[in-house]
């Protein structure tokens, strides 16, 4: 349906791409050597090492993940990009002859340009049963013009999921807990299961099912679990059927959860000063990726305990799932708690519009809109300023494993 929000949402999301597909001329990296996608006009450059390899995962689904499998865990982009693909290369290659890995590349795009504007008509629709339209434009503006949302709306990879992946769970879980039935269940897990594929983000999920089994919706949380299971289960036995063996980077990899294991046999000592680091990492990084935002979440959350004590145990539950995840995983960077934006964004915007007033007016919230944007904008310069065409630059390895 075409109507002021939905236009609005997708002039935000138009503007985000801008600006992420012209990062170069920015400078966001100096020490990085970019990867040109297009090597005459400084546009969607690549500025993360993994690039080449989930152009490729997507390109070569599933034969690649023989030669490379750090991707096998995560195939949902590849499958999605690699139909996209397909599609395209058959409609407009009798017309148009290109470099097969133009058209992956350019249905990596159309897809994350579809997905972040589904988020961003998602999380509207969520809001408006808490805010007036007004305030649903700023805090869509405060999340999808963040640091993260722009520097990986054009990037091939998945980490935009870190924030998009809890968005659509928490919309779809408001929308089954308004008006429950078995059909929604099934279909809302399918999409979880499916999303897990793209990227395992669970603490959202697993927020959702422990406060649904607190409040006593046991057969549905446990129905729901079992669904979710189904993608992956089907993936499992199509890459069983290919012959081809799967593998897991993160846990055989990476060493996930491993970590732990070590932490445990050196003593429960040595157990107890990890949790405490843990503790102080995660706040850091809370600290690092949301700011000042930060702060306003716990305000906010104050702010709400005695109105809606409900909403509160799950953030507490969702918060500390989120911990839980990143500590399982030992990876610690501002990003791993994006899981959290959209309950601390808006909660946040819920602080403040109760506690200043000049925020109810427009033109005030168009200003810090603009501000916003042109602050995250500039975040990506770095001085001396360097010319695209003279940065540090590599070819595109579609030879090596570990790109």
């Amino acid at each position: 349906m075409i109507n002021r929000i939905n236009i609005i949402n997708f002039l935000i999301i138009l503007i985000v791409f801008t600006i992420s597909s012209n990062i170069a001329w920015l400078n966001p990296r100096p020490d990085f050597h970019v990867y040109r996608t297009i090597e005459f006009i400084p546009f969607f450059w690549q500025y993360n090492v993994d690039s080449p390899m989930e152009l490729l995962s997507a390109a070569f689904f599933p034969e690649y993940f023989i030669e490379n499998p750090i991707r096998m865990s995560r195939p949902g982009y590849p499958i999605i990009v690699n139909l996209i693909s397909k599609t395209l290369y058959y409609v407009i290659s009798p017309f148009l002859s290109l470099n097969y890995l133009y058209y992956v590349g350019a249905s990596y795009l159309i897809f994350k340009f579809i997905l972040y504007f589904l988020s961003i008509t998602l999380l509207t629709k969520l809001l408006l049963n808490f805010f007036n339209l007004k305030y649903v434009i700023l805090i869509n503006v405060l999340i999808f013009f963040h640091y993260h949302s722009i520097f990986y709306a054009t990037t091939f990879h998945t980490s935009e999921l870190s924030f998009i992946t809890p968005l659509i769970f928490l919309t779809l879980f408001f929308i089954i807990k308004e008006n429950y039935s078995i059909y929604k269940n099934i279909c809302f897990s399918l999409i979880v299961g499916i999303l897990i594929l793209c990227k395992p983000n669970y603490a959202c999920y697993l927020a959702i099912l422990v406060y649904s089994f607190i409040n006593k919706y046991y057969l549905q949380s446990i129905l729901s679990f079992i669904i979710h299971l189904l993608p992956i289960f089907i993936y499992l036995l199509y890459l069983n059927y290919v012959g081809i063996e799967f593998y897991h980077y993160g846990i055989e990899g990476a060493g996930f959860l491993g970590w732990f294991v070590q932490a445990v046999k050196l003593g429960p000592l040595n157990l107890f000063n990890e949790l405490i680091l843990s503790i102080l990492k995660y706040s850091i990084n809370l600290f690092e990726y949301f700011h000042f935002f930060t702060i306003f979440f716990i305000l906010g959350s104050f702010y709400i305990f005695p109105r809606n004590k409900k909403i509160i145990i799950f953030l507490a539950i969702f918060v500390f799932f989120t911990w839980l995840q990143i500590f399982s995983t030992n990876r610690w960077g501002g990003y791993m708690v994006a899981d959290l934006t959209v309950p601390i964004i808006s909660l946040s915007v819920l602080f403040l519009i109760n506690k200043i007033s000049i925020l109810e007016k427009s033109k005030t919230l168009i200003i810090i809109c603009i501000l916003y944007v042109f602050i995250n904008t500039i975040s990506f310069i770095n001085l001396p300023w360097i010319s695209p065409y003279d940065q540090n630059f590599q070819k595109y390895d579609f030879n090596s494993i570990n790109n």
